[in-house]
């Protein structure tokens, strides 16, 4: 592991975390995996994001109540296992692949028709590539992911943004569990529900703090007794722990001046592109 490099990637997502209130595995997960594997990158992240939650809730604490969000607490908290269980005793090639396909399905609910356009040429490419390395053998060969990439064609043309009832909380808490257990990447679907509640962004926020935090503690507990928090990850995760701080403290202050739905897009296309990686290249 090159402890720089993890150092820079942990300090972009708390960048964006402090922004945003989330996105600290989106960004952290998928390009922790270039340098460690799928466990180790889990284990690593959700050791961190206590420290990321809890200084995000403080900064916001005052918007939070108790009764806002309490089903995805809930969920969340009883969906952890269920992910630690797959991360455990799954093939980690197949996790990758479900990895991807979850980024690549969220980030179509929130992308621009522009942006999922620009994604989908790139699947294009990606499964020609994939199936002709070179040009040479290519002439009068079919891809042999073309019905893969036929069906992401469809998840991106026909995704559009949605409205959840406050009822789903329980089950979409549920779903975030599971997927943090297993990849460290709860977010988006919490993420997808709370912005679909008549809340403010300081109360949409704090709720997210505390499902994250909840639901990274319960994710080190487990982790911990899988024997998956080994010395070597954390000192990796000690050495990390103050340029993180700055790294939050430094999104918080950009809080208000940089676009929200900028910042958004760029990250769900992040999100988009990093998904086709691992569904043809895991």
């Amino acid at each position: 592991m090159s402890l720089p490099i993890i150092i820079i990637i942990i300090c972009l997502a708390g960048f964006i975390q402090g922004m945003t209130g989330f996105g600290f595995g989106l960004i952290a997960m998928p390009l922790l995996l270039f340098l460690m594997n799928l466990k180790e990158a889990a284990a690593l992240t959700v050791l961190l994001n206590l420290i990321v939650c809890g200084m995000t809730f403080f900064s916001i604490r005052g918007h939070y109540s108790l009764r806002q969000g309490l089903g995805l607490v809930v969920g969340a908290c009883l969906g952890v296992p269920l992910g630690i269980y797959a991360l455990v005793e799954l093939d980690q090639q197949l996790l990758l692949r479900v990895l991807g396909a979850v980024m690549l399905a969220f980030s179509a609910n929130e992308l621009s028709p522009v942006a999922k356009s620009r994604i989908q040429d790139l699947c294009r490419y990606l499964c020609r590539k994939a199936s002709h390395p070179t040009q040479s053998n290519s002439a009068g060969k079919d891809c042999w992911l073309d019905p893969f990439c036929n069906f992401v064609q469809v998840i991106l043309g026909r995704a559009r943004r949605i409205h959840l009832s406050p009822r789903l909380g329980l089950p979409i808490g549920l779903i975030s569990g599971g997927l943090s257990g297993a990849f460290s990447m709860g977010g988006p679907p919490v993420v997808a529900f709370t912005y679909s509640q008549p809340w403010s962004k300081e109360q949409i926020v704090a709720v997210l703090q505390v499902v994250f935090g909840l639901s990274a503690l319960l994710r080190l507990v487990c982790l911990g007794s899988a024997g998956l928090m080994g010395g070597p990850l954390l000192v990796t995760g000690l050495w990390s722990v103050v340029p993180l701080i700055a790294a939050i403290f430094l999104g918080q202050k950009c809080f208000t001046r940089i676009p929200q739905p900028l910042l958004r897009e760029v990250t769900f296309v992040f999100l988009g592109v990093m998904g086709l990686k691992y569904l043809f290249f895991p």
